[in-house]
């Protein structure tokens, strides 16, 4: 080969090899063109998706508060812990190690089962593997919460090494209740994130307390660590307002107090108590039994508003207002009110369970007259009495409208409150048979008598509510409010409520009542004895109406004013005092 030709040769690879390179460097360039140009929004969407993930930043919830600011309920510390089954390697070594630096709990079979369940899901799917799964969706338990806070601050390269790495811990707020069981069913208890409902206060007032949340992005750098690009640098959210209620924990000590004893004296199957403040309808206390601890167990039911009794000898007195307004009865007028009677349209005699003789309508309230009353029942006839009912027990479907949730509504013994009641239900209504009402709907009636007004009071727990109430109606007229008060003092000083109320360094107004319901106690259908008290005083200035009802096997012997009168008397003893108001 010529020296010409091996020159030529060598020029060819030269060109050949730079050609190549040319092209390779083209292809090169519009492949990068094209991820640059084209797919960049594509790919860079990707990317983002792989560190980015949206979180819920939660507000501080807002206090529960009485009336005088005292805490009734207080944020606490809560977490909820998740995983991110991406990163988790060995499921069987996580969930050991994991399990047990929190105790035991969760365990580790449902610790791997979370993580196996994500991984095995997505491989058959053919999806990437999620990065979170929940784990703990939410614990206030302190000891648990020192152990995941404890977890959270172990180093990276330790987690790695120890087979833990992919724990994810989240911030969460629980809730304190420094009274314990005090007010338990007025504050009740607030909605979980695990989707389980409030109660109480809690949920009645939950988007105050809640404020407002915000979402923000967070991402994620190579070691897993998050970070926030926008947000860190001013308030995320508006933390929830607190919540002044119309309690006064001093007044509820009282109540719960008194309610302990009555439990301890007689038993009963359930028991409540109910203080207000007649002129402004504000709820000092409420308590009922049996009573829960917030910070231990589930709510249960408020048998405040949530217990239906029939109020008995209570109903009476608004009886002999409606006789009285419409002219049925004069207040002068002698009833013969004798130990049985038979009226018209009755198969069976209405009987008393005491004598109580001729006498008038004061009389009637003070001494407790199921005859009396009957009659007055049946010369208002069963329109008039429906038209009692409704006026006394306004609201039929929400109760006394507190505000509080699942709150219960007055209910007649006929398939349609419409339907037009018989002489039976006539006859017994006016003695408080026949139909059902919650405690506080009893309290918030027999407070019509304490004021001047003769109105029925709207039941109050929100204390900075502006809202103005709407008037209750008047139970009775002017000129006969007189008559009614002075059957309700004589029944404190000479009638059914005398023994509870005996040298009691104040005047009261009181109307005792027992009742029997049918029931179920022990799995079986039996017959219960209501066995109530409800009072104001003093009497010449009324300032305070306290309510105690306590529900009985009816063969416990226990009447109203054994039962419950010296329960209402401790609470308006101590509350007067406290007041330092003086008859």
């Amino acid at each position: 080969m010529t020296g010409s030709t091996r020159i030529a040769v060598r020029r060819f690879r030269m060109n050949f090899l730079f050609g190549t390179l040319l092209v390779l460097m083209a292809l090169l360039l519009a492949r990068l063109g094209q991820l640059q140009l084209v797919d960049a929004a594509q790919y860079r969407a990707k990317a983002e998706s792989k560190h980015r993930s949206a979180w819920l930043f939660q507000p501080r919830r807002g206090r529960l508060l009485d009336r005088h600011g005292t805490p009734l309920a207080v944020p606490k510390p809560a977490r909820k812990l998740g995983i991110d089954p991406s990163q988790i390697h060995d499921p069987r070594t996580f969930a050991l190690v994991l399990s047990d630096l929190l105790g035991g709990e969760p365990r580790p079979w449902q610790i791997e089962n979370c993580v196996r369940k994500a991984q095995d899901g997505a491989h058959e799917r053919g999806e990437p593997v999620p990065q979170y799964r929940v784990l703990v969706p939410f614990t206030d338990d302190p000891t648990l919460v020192d152990r995941i806070d404890d977890l959270a601050r172990i180093p990276i390269r330790r987690k790695v090494r120890l087979g833990i790495y992919g724990v994810v811990v989240e911030p969460a707020e629980g809730r304190h209740y420094p009274n314990g069981s005090y007010a338990a069913h007025v504050l009740g208890q607030m909605p979980r994130p695990d989707g389980a409902a409030g109660t109480g206060a809690e949920e009645a007032f939950d988007a105050v307390l809640t404020g407002s949340a915000q979402r923000v992005t967070l991402y994620r750098d190579g070691r897993r660590r998050a970070y926030a690009k926008h947000g860190l640098g001013r308030r995320l959210a508006a933390s929830g307002r607190d919540v002044r209620l119309t309690l006064d924990i001093t007044i509820q000590h009282a109540l719960e107090s008194a309610l302990d004893d009555l439990i301890e004296r007689w038993t009963p199957l359930a028991a409540c108590g109910v203080v207000l403040d007649p002129h402004t309808g504000d709820v000092l206390a409420l308590a009922g039994r049996p009573d829960f601890d917030p910070n231990r167990h589930p709510a249960n039911a408020n048998p405040a508003i949530q217990g239906l009794f029939e109020p008995g000898s209570f109903f009476k007195p608004f009886t002999v207002g409606w006789a009285l307004g419409h002219g049925v009865v004069k207040p002068d007028e002698e009833l013969a009110m004798p130990g049985s009677v038979l009226l018209k349209h009755e198969k069976q005699a209405i009987r008393d369970s005491h004598f109580v003789g001729p006498g008038t309508v004061a009389r009637l309230i003070a001494h407790s007259s199921n005859t009396g009353s009957a009659e007055l029942g049946d010369r208002l006839g069963p329109e008039r009495m429906r038209a009692l009912f409704r006026r006394t027990f306004p609201g039929r479907e929400h109760g006394a409208d507190s505000g509080l949730p699942y709150e219960r509504g007055a209910r007649v013994a006929l398939p349609s409150q419409d339907k037009a009641w018989p002489w039976w239900l006539t006859h017994r209504a006016a003695y408080g048979q026949g139909f059902r009402v919650t405690p506080l709907q009893m309290a918030a009636s027999f407070a019509a008598f304490a004021r001047a007004d003769r109105r029925i009071v709207q039941p109050r727990l929100f204390l900075d509510d502006d809202r103005p109430a709407a008037p209750g109606a008047v139970v009775c007229k002017p000129e006969h409010l007189a008559v009614i008060r002075a059957g309700l003092e004589a029944c404190v000083s000479e009638g059914t409520a005398r023994k509870a109320f005996d040298g009691a360094p104040f005047r009261a107004a009181a109307k005792t009542a027992t009742a029997q319901q049918w029931g179920t106690h022990d799995g079986r259908r039996v017959l219960l004895g209501n066995c109530s008290l409800v009072a104001y005083a003093p009497a010449e200035n009324p300032q305070v109406v306290v309510l105690v009802l306590a529900q009985l096997p009816d063969d416990a012997g226990g009447f109203g004013g054994s039962v419950a009168g010296p329960a209402v008397r401790t609470i308006l003893e101590r509350v007067l005092a406290y007041w330092d108001v003086t008859s």
